[in-house]
């Protein structure tokens, strides 16, 4: 039997408190996987997220003591969720996060399960629930989770508890959810993953899991960056190089990943705090991971951000998908950004361009893209997703079939809603000449707008339309946008609110003139043949 790790003893109010003492190896003892029913859901995640007792824990290097709030697993109950990953197996969509007590990293957090089987328009929620009973109270938690596919087609899922564990699901894309089965977790690495191994062809050809990781397990994070790979499927993990950052004092969750280019090239791409140096740092290596060139920051974008994850990956037709922000001020403005030469540029569309967003992860399926992520994680705490392929990115919207736009995984507080219905008509996209002024668009649309949101709640809003970079003169995709003041729990989440402008050069309007000529009989007979090319205004009409 292991030594008590906790200290009971009693606050000042009366009520028991505990504190973590000591580690025990309940650290390195696997997480428990739960299905789902009614009895789980009304069940405490902990004995101590009972509403009275106090406990103590330390978080970067702070020990704090307090009252977790009475938390069961039931999603009510939830006080933020976030740190997504999704994956695609047959018409099964899967996604994962994690959530419970106050905040993360924290003693009571655990990872949720949820699936869909209709294309992600409704949600299982949760399915599983993967948790650490810890028993001795020692400050054991679950997070970071993250799906991935291994090479033998299996659903795998990788998360953090002090190592990173792995669980392997069988039949995943099963049509009876019922059939699905799982291993139970096992250590995979000593790193702290923050993200998949990434799959990579090695100098022989051969296939090889490689890693990126600043912690191995007990350490907090640090300055310089290890390369590992596994030729075994992370039984054995070799280190095959170390990098230095190159802004060390701006460094502090790297969360670093790798991806290799169609020419074999490896790109290294890792977190800066706070908008420093650009917000991201790189490194390439040409030689499968052996040696690196160093780390370069202040790159532009879309190498930049606030200080918040990433997700980086090469698409099966070679091509590298970047999902970022594209600003260094705030956890803002999630961008799809698509690059077809290895990474010198790039085109964009808009994934989600309101505020507090954060930690996208995408997965590849049969062409299309899944790219989820966290808003508001601890007011809306919503889970999003959106489909799209190369096509909508190099469109800048979504315009290719099956793709959907920011569909709801989870969101938790009904108090937040988005506008879904223009009660107004009016026109959302404009193709003009050059030459065009804004004011002959932003005069056709109205100054007052009626709108109703996901719940059926009605608002009439009252503005002005601003049409910021437009450029009469220059062709060009622009957007106008009804400037008005939200009701602060309702978000034009779905851009509802903007017209497309699309600026065309006009052909010139001078006469073409063919001449064909024929012999007949010795005699040239030429004909004269008008050509006249008129272009119209033409103005699209929304649905």
């Amino acid at each position: 039997m292991l030594a008590a790790a906790l200290a009971l003893g009693m606050a000042a109010s009366g009520v028991a408190v505990w504190t973590a003492s000591a580690a025990t190896n309940y650290w390195t003892t696997p997480a428990e996987i739960k299905v789902v029913d009614d009895a789980l859901l009304t069940t405490l995640i902990d004995e101590r997220a009972d509403g009275e007792t106090r406990i103590t824990e330390t978080i970067n290097g702070t020990s704090t003591s307090y009252t977790p709030a009475r938390e069961t697993y039931s999603p009510a109950d939830r006080q933020w969720q976030g740190l997504p990953s999704v994956a695609r197996m047959g018409d099964r969509l899967w996604a994962v996060w994690y959530t419970g007590g106050n905040g993360e990293p924290r003693q009571l957090n655990y990872l949720v399960i949820a699936y869909s089987d209709d294309g992600g328009e409704n949600w299982v929620d949760p399915f599983l629930i993967v948790d650490h009973a810890d028993p001795e109270h020692t400050g054991v938690n679950t997070g970071v989770p993250n799906f991935w596919v291994d090479e033998e087609g299996e659903l795998c899922l990788t998360y953090i508890q002090y190592y990173t564990w792995i669980i392997r699901f069988h039949d995943a894309d099963a049509a009876d959810i019922g059939d699905v089965t799982w291993d139970e977790p096992v250590r995979f690495t000593n790193s702290k993953l923050h993200k998949p191994p990434t799959f990579v062809t090695d100098a022989d050809g051969s296939t090889v899991m490689m890693i990126a990781s600043e912690a191995e397990a007990g350490d907090t994070h640090t300055d310089t960056t290890k390369i590992f790979v596994s030729a075994d499927g992370g039984q054995t993990w070799q280190q095959r190089a170390h990098l230095p950052s190159a802004a060390p004092n701006n460094r502090l969750y790297p969360e670093s990943q790798i991806v290799q280019t169609a020419d074999g090239a490896l790109l290294l791409v890792s977190r800066l705090e706070k908008g420093s140096g650009g917000g991201i740092e790189c490194a390439w290596s040409y030689d499968y991971g052996y040696t690196w060139t160093d780390y370069a920051f202040n790159l532009g974008a879309p190498f930049i951000g606030p200080g918040s994850k990433f997700h980086i990956m090469r698409l099966a037709s070679g091509n590298l998908l970047f999902v970022n922000h594209s600003t260094t001020s705030s956890r803002a403005s999630l961008y799809a950004y698509l690059s077809e030469d290895g990474g010198d540029t790039w085109v964009s569309m808009p994934l989600d361009t309101r505020s507090d967003v954060s930690y996208p992860c995408a997965f590849e399926s049969d062409g299309k893209v899944y790219v989820t992520w966290d808003k508001g994680r601890y007011l809306e705490k919503e889970i999003r997703l959106t489909i799209l392929d190369e096509e909508d990115i190099r469109a800048g919207r979504i315009v290719s079939e099956g793709s959907a736009d920011k569909l709801v995984v989870s969101k938790l507080n009904d108090e937040y809603t988005d506008i879904v219905e223009l009660v107004t008509q009016f026109e959302h996209e404009y193709e003009v000449p050059v030459g065009t002024p804004s004011s002959q668009i932003r005069d056709e649309l109205p100054e007052s707008i009626v709108v109703k949101d996901n719940q059926g709640n009605e608002y009439t809003l009252t503005g002005t339309w601003r049409s910021s970079g437009y450029d009469e003169n220059t062709a060009g995709e622009y957007a106008i946008t009804f400037s008005t003041t939200l009701p602060a729990t309702l978000s034009d989440t779905y851009g509802l609110l903007n017209v497309r402008a699309v600026l065309y050069e006009e052909p010139s309007s001078s006469l073409g003139w063919v001449l064909p000529v024929c012999i007949a009989g010795g005699v040239v007979l030429v004909g004269a043949i008008v050509l006249a090319v008129v272009l119209v205004k033409r103005k699209k009409h929304a649905k």
